[in-house]
């Protein structure tokens, strides 16, 4: 299939049914100003029809991601979703069968939601080979059912790291699947503001994304100092410059990490010859016994 440079036009879940056309004709006016070729929209799995995807295809979108959350039918009920694991498939098949890309949007740190529940949710939802993953925290927004509880103290959202540990450990599971197309959502706080958005609590940070990826480098690279028999005192890595703040960790935390928990200086070297997403590794000195 040819790789067209995508639009996401965004959310068809709470549009009424009559304006979606509307709403497609506006998308792509403003695809054709960005130069773009096809459209990325986001729904619920009950939307799905053949019907839907036919009207959706005359419109030039090429990719229908389902707003999932999570494949597990006691947390979907627990969260007065509308829809089922049946319907999730039913859809997928659907999208699948008409040719279009198959998308899911994911969330951690729903109600009695665990890791190991998240885990089997992205199993589960790989055997209908997605092409795009979106996945980012649950956040308590004000005036939900999901606020009430919070402050009835019947909910406590995930904190900041352990929100980035568990995207970290989904990622990890649809790179072994190797799902390319997989993206953290931006959850700061300003964005959301400018959407009259009201979040009481939860892990925002205006650099999520970041912080998800700066801890799979770390886990990376001291995966591979584990392996070094001696006890390591410095390190170089060389990556593509791209690459660098991701090693270094946001404010350094990285760093920080390496030298506070191992001992190990880190240097940091870029080198354009490396492809993003490599390293090259070199043991510069160790301790002396």
């Amino acid at each position: 299939m040819k790789n067209y440079t995508q639009y996401y036009a965004g959310s068809l879940t709470n549009i009424e049914e009559n304006e979606i056309e509307g709403f497609l004709k506006e998308a792509n006016k403003k695809m054709k100003s960005k130069r773009l070729e096809k459209l990325h929209i986001s729904v619920e799995p009950t939307m799905i029809s053949k019907e839907f995807l036919s009207m959706l295809k005359q419109y030039n979108v090429i990719t229908v991601e389902l707003e999932v959350k999570i494949a597990n039918n006691f947390i979907l009920k627990k969260y007065n979703a509308k829809f089922t694991i049946e319907d999730i498939k039913k859809a997928s098949k659907l999208i699948k069968r008409s040719r279009m890309n198959l998308g899911y949007e994911l969330m951690v740190g729903f109600p009695d939601s665990t890791k190991i529940d998240e885990m089997e949710s992205v199993k589960y939802l790989m055997k209908f080979r997605p092409k795009v993953i979106r996945i980012y925290p649950v956040l308590v927004i004000d005036g939900t059912d999901l606020a009430v509880a919070y402050k009835n103290k019947e909910y406590e959202p995930l904190t900041l790291t352990q929100a980035v540990e568990r995207c970290k450990e989904l990622i990890y599971i649809l790179n072994k699947k190797k799902i390319k197309a997989i993206t953290v959502v931006d959850i700061n706080e300003e964005n959301l503001n400018k959407e009259q958005v009201k979040v009481i609590a939860g892990p925002t940070h205006k650099d999520f994304p970041q912080l998800v990826e700066d801890s799979i480098w770390y886990d990376s690279i001291v995966s591979r100092i584990k392996k070094y028999n001696s006890k390591v005192k410095e390190v170089k890595v060389e990556v593509h410059p791209n690459n660098v703040n991701n090693v270094i960790g946001y404010e350094k935390e990285n760093l920080e990490k390496f030298k506070e928990l191992y001992s190990v200086e880190l240097q940091v070297i870029p080198n354009e010859d490396i492809k993003p997403g490599r390293l090259e590794m070199k043991i510069l000195t160790i301790y002396e016994d």
